[in-house]
């Protein structure tokens, strides 16, 4: 869509006439100017919906039938708690079980996670990912932008990824899982995994993370999460 944008101003100004009084431009400056330009447009936009996702929200497990009805939501659409669910179709990878708490999720603090997964099948590298986050702001979910790779971002290879995290979480190894590709098949049940969260990763607010892996070519695993941060 950006290239598409970018095409149309260019595509207009090399289209305008030019009044013989008027400094004629180079097409290569004209071209350069217009994607700076537009660039800058981008980087604006993309400033102020981080100020706007920054900003701590109360969550709507808290907020009453008057806060639906200003934003012409229902309350029956309120994140209320913790939700999960697989969203592929016959994936060879999929989550049996998942708790997260506490719930909503208090920062800084402590997330404990356990769970249980499948994999019908072995996972060599590389393993393309791909991460969609989004807050909800009047009622309505708003992706944040990848940024440092940060936020809704695809990734070429989570293998490389976990390569460099260093040691395995006990709970992980104990499992039979591990952190390393490839990662074989079989039932694994992680226990007792625990990470200290300091007060700056996310602003209070509503979540939907939604998670994808890719093995040859082909989706393997899919995963979306709904979860509160008070």
């Amino acid at each position: 869509m950006k290239f598409l944008i970018v095409f149309a101003l260019i595509a207009g100004a090399l289209c305008e006439e030019v009044e013989p009084e008027f400094l004629i431009v180079e097409p290569e400056e004209h071209i350069a100017y217009l994607v700076d330009e537009h660039h800058q447009t981008l980087n604006d936009e993309t400033e102020l919906l981080m100020d706007l996702l920054n900003m701590n929200a109360l969550p709507e497990r808290k907020r009453g039938e008057e806060y639906f009805k200003s934003v012409g939501r229902s309350k029956a659409s309120r994140v209320e708690a913790f939700q999960w669910q697989n969203c592929g179709n016959n994936d060879p990878a999929t989550v049996v079980s998942l708790a997260v708490t506490p719930d909503p999720l208090q920062f800084p603090g402590t997330i404990n996670i356990a769970g249980k997964l499948q994999f019908n099948s072995s996972f060599p590298a590389p393993l393309p990912a791909s991460l969609v986050i989004s807050k909800k702001a009047a009622g309505v979910w708003i992706k944040l932008p990848c940024i440092d790779n940060f936020g809704s971002c695809d990734y070429p290879d989570l293998c490389q990824i976990l390569s460099s995290v260093g040691d395995c979480p006990d709970p992980i190894v104990s499992s039979g899982l591990g952190c390393q590709c490839p990662f074989k098949s079989g039932s694994f049940d992680v226990t007792g995994l625990s990470f200290d969260v300091d007060a700056s990763a996310f602003p209070s607010g509503d979540y939907k993370i939604t998670g994808s892996l890719t093995s040859g070519g082909k989706q393997a695993a899919c995963l979306e999460l709904v979860l509160t941060i008070a």
